[in-house]
């Protein structure tokens, strides 16, 4: 399952909207380390900070899977701890150069629950 990349506007957010829907229902792998990077940067990145308070829904398991060397202890305190966070943290970074977009306007698409806020 993917999203229509060359969709736009409303066409592309309920795409997105609905894609996400997923990461509540269906069992989540989680492998976003990788070596040589920061896990608890690449776990702020918007896109990524998104999923990951979706996946909390998630009444199945969420499997870990290591590419690198953080220890699988460390993971479930660590998603706790990004889950009581809001996305104050990744759109401060967003605005302050720390983290880049594509295209700025797609922090829509990264928070649909306020699209309609954040275009305005």
């Amino acid at each position: 399952m993917s999203i229509d990349q060359r969709l736009a506007g409303d066409e592309l957010l309920q795409q997105v909207v609905h894609f996400s829907k997923l990461y509540r229902t269906v069992k989540v792998v989680s492998a976003y380390d990788m070596s040589g990077n920061d896990l608890g940067l690449t776990m702020r990145w918007p896109w990524i900070l998104s999923e990951v308070h979706t996946f909390r829904q998630n009444p199945t398991r969420i499997i870990y899977v290591s590419h690198a060397v953080f220890k699988i202890e460390l993971y479930s305190p660590f998603l706790r701890g990004l889950w009581e966070q809001s996305f104050v943290t990744a759109i401060m970074g967003l605005m302050s150069g720390f983290y880049t977009m594509h295209a700025i306007s797609d922090i829509k698409y990264i928070i649909p629950s306020h699209a309609r806020l954040i275009q305005a």
